[in-house]
Order: structure tokens, then C-alpha cells, then sequence
């Protein structure tokens, strides 16, 4: 029965200031650290102005850019675009479902 306790005492230390018990294998300088959720970041603070609505300060100047009017005419292609493109997509998925063997 004592070669069971050396065995058990070969596989585990138990350390007496706080029970925990280690693995025999970790070095001399280890240093237990107990886990802790992580520390997010308090949120942005938001002040409230004149008409009492709530406003970010990051927020006030960027929405007095206004784009070029070639920004603007490339903003305008690319949504004509996008349309083009989506009806182009749902006219042949349309399509294929009234060719579609299953339906009929």
C-alpha cells in the first residue's frame, strides 16, 4: 500500500497554500496564473447637443463630405450597373425555372 502512495506522490504534487495540484513535470520557475475574462475597452462617450439628440463626437464631421460630382456620376453608373445586373440575374433564374423539368 505505501508503493501506491510514492507512485501518487511521483505523479502529482500538491501544493499546500492554495490545494491545487500540478503535474511533476512543470518546471521550478513556473508561476500559476489563475484566468480572467478579458477587459474590453469602455464604450465611446456620447455627448448630447443642442436638440437633444444623441451624437458621437467622431461622427459630427464626417457627414458634412459630400462627394464630387465624379464621384457622384461614378456612384450613379455603378448602381445603373448593379440594376442591369440583377435583372439580367432574375430573368435567367426565371427563365430556367419555367424550362425547369420539375415544375411542369
Amino acid at each position: 500500500m505505501s508503493n501506491l502512495g510514492v507512485q501518487f506522490a511521483n505523479i502529482m504534487v500538491e501544493f499546500e497554500r492554495d490545494t491545487r495540484e500540478m503535474p511533476v513535470d512543470v518546471p521550478d520557475s513556473f508561476v500559476a496564473v489563475s484566468k480572467t475574462p478579458p477587459k474590453y475597452p469602455p464604450p465611446p462617450e456620447r455627448r448630447v447637443s443642442a436638440n437633444s439628440s444623441l451624437t458621437s463626437s467622431s461622427h459630427s464631421h464626417s457627414s458634412s463630405l459630400l462627394p464630387t460630382p465624379q464621384q457622384s456620376m461614378r456612384i450613379q453608373k455603378y448602381s445603373e450597373d448593379l440594376k442591369k445586373r440583377n435583372k439580367k440575374n432574375e430573368d435567367l433564374f426565371r427563365q430556367s425555372l419555367r424550362n425547369s423539368i420539375q415544375i411542369r
